[in-house]
Parts: structure tokens; sequence; C-alpha cells
């Protein structure tokens, strides 16, 4: 579920809950308010447009009403107002064995490709992927002006837990695994 709404997320020591807005990203009973992104709808739709090309090989359909029923992932495309931080941030969670976690990645001063790129990126972080040294990964941590729109796989570039540093992590075949093909 793609976000653009804006969001009050509420902290908690347990895994995270996107049905319910908790997130372990927040302090534990504190909120957090992540206020709906200023794009317009041709941009958000650019956005999504961009996203379903990165997440076109594999079992996920994006949505940007929040589903009614079941278990699912949460990105939330904000717009940083620069009263609090700003930035992008997700869960690690190696194995993706955590349902319902959240990422979220601001707008402030990022073309809409760049957004889609550290939206991926967040997300796929919630799937348990670290950072590579591959410029064409989405999970490249830097765009260098390089949007990747695609998870290829490289050497991991930061060990947050999940793979060991210089490790090489197959991006595509982990999230092919976590997500099944479509």
């Amino acid at each position: 579920y793609i976000n653009f709404d804006g969001v009050t997320l509420t902290g908690t020591i347990a895994t995270d809950d996107a049905t319910q807005n908790l997130s372990r990203l927040v302090a534990n009973g504190q909120t957090r308010d992540l206020p709906a992104s200023f794009y317009t709808q041709a941009e958000r739709d650019q956005l999504l447009a961009a996203l379903n090309v990165t997440y076109l090989p594999y079992n996920v359909n994006l949505v940007t009403t929040r589903p009614a029923s079941g278990t699912y992932d949460m990105v939330i495309v904000y717009e940083c107002d620069l009263s609090s931080l700003c930035g992008t941030a997700s869960p690690k969670d190696c194995g993706d064995q955590d349902l319902g976690n959240i990422a979220w990645v601001d707008t402030f001063a990022e073309a809409v490709a760049s957004v889609a790129h550290h939206a991926a990126g967040e997300h796929g972080h919630t799937l348990g992927l670290d950072f590579t040294r591959e410029v064409t990964d989405v999970m490249f941590p830097d765009t260098l002006g390089n949007s990747p729109t695609a998870f290829t796989g490289g050497a991991v570039r930061y060990s947050t837990g999940c793979r060991p540093m210089g490790a090489t992590q197959e991006s595509h075949l982990e999230v092919l695994r976590t997500l099944g093909p479509r």
C-alpha cells in the first residue's frame, strides 16, 4: 500500500502493523505525524508507474487506497515540512519474518524518479535486503543522478545484520523468493 495521504504512527516495541499504524521506528508509546504528500495526481501516477515497473516481476499489487482487510506493507510518501526529522526509514526485517511493515520516504527536493527509487529501497529493507554497491540495483543507497528501477544485486555495502559486509546479495532472487513471481 502506497500512502500519499499522511498518517499518524504510534510507536511499539513489537513488530510493525500497517493495519494499525504501529511502527517500531517510533519510540514506544509516542506518535509521529507524517503529513500528506504535496504531489499532484500526475506526480502520484508517475511515482506509482515507476514502482509498478520495479515490481513487475513479482507477485505484488501496488495500491494507493488502504486495503480493507488482510496483511500488507505500507510505504508512506510524505511531505517533509522541516519542522521535524526528514528522510527515509524502514525496519530491517531479515527474511521478511514480520508481515505488515511500515517504511517512509519524504519528497523534499526530490525528483519523482528518485522518490520511487528510495521508496522501493526502503521497502526492500522490510523484505530483508541490505544496501549494495551495485549502481543498477534499487538497493544502491546513493542516486548520484541515477535512479535504479530494478532489484538486481551485488556486494553488500553496509551490513545491517542480515548478511556480512562484502557478501553478495542477489536482490532480485531474494525479492522473488519472498514475494513470488507474477
